[in-house]
């Protein structure tokens, strides 16, 4: 690697700072380490949304943009938000909806203490401190905090409740590209036996208790398997 980069173009030098840096971010690759970890920031949904990242909080999918593009699409004449990021990881969710829904604010609650660090940061960086918190509860915590009407700093009821639980087959985690299965929170990844345990209770009483009885939305949206609206139906 020293050799070609010292050689690639009559025009162009690199320092030897710059040429370790790229080879450690080679054996950080030839390790398995995801790119996004390397890098340290990705874009999320839209190009100035430059998220932090670090292992082993998940990286956010496109799969994920897209549950995103179809909120957007339905509010995009809508404010004034209160919503609920369930398992927000780095915040990408939650602080993407408050990018494009005016005057909304957002709780991210997450069982990772690295989960919830990073989401603060990521607010902060993308100047959102005011309109995001983030809480280490999770889904179960947040239902008991109304059930028993603690007092808290931020309002525990919503309109709109987002999650993209932990939807993968525990069976099936074993065969997960190295970089998912090396690298990433298994927390965030396992899903159970059949991939919904979390997804379950969040369906079956989760959102009675946290969506707002006076809002006008009501809406709970979930990224699932596409074979798991069926299974919960």
């Amino acid at each position: 690697i020293r050799d070609s980069l010292s050689s690639t173009s009559a025009q162009t030098t690199f320092s030897k700072q710059a040429i370790e840096s790229f080879e450690e971010m080679c054996s950080r690759r030839l390790r398995f380490e995801p790119v996004q970890y390397i890098v340290g920031e990705w874009p999320f949904f839209r190009e100035h949304i430059q998220l932090s990242l670090r292992q082993p909080v998940l990286i956010p999918r496109p799969e994920t943009e897209d549950l995103v593009e179809k909120i957007v699409e339905k509010h995009r004449n809508r404010s004034n938000l209160h919503i609920l990021d369930a398992g927000c990881g780095s915040g990408a969710i939650g602080l993407a909806l408050l990018d494009s829904i005016p005057a909304s604010t957002c709780v991210g609650c997450d069982i990772s203490r690295y989960a919830i660090e990073l989401s603060q940061h990521n607010a902060q960086k993308l100047g959102f401190t005011n309109r995001y918190h983030a809480v280490q509860f999770g889904v179960m915590q947040m239902r008991s905090i109304v059930q028993h009407k603690t007092r808290m700093s931020f309002q525990p009821q919503f309109d709109l409740i987002v999650a993209n639980p932990p939807y993968i087959p525990r069976p099936r985690l074993a065969a997960l590209q190295n970089e998912v299965r090396l690298w990433e929170d298994r927390s965030a990844l396992d899903g159970g036996q059949d991939g919904l345990a979390i997804a379950r209770q969040i369906v079956n009483g989760f959102t009675s208790d946290l969506i707002a009885p006076t809002s006008t939305v009501r809406e709970l949206w979930m990224e699932l398997d596409d074979g798991h609206p069926q299974q919960l139906a």
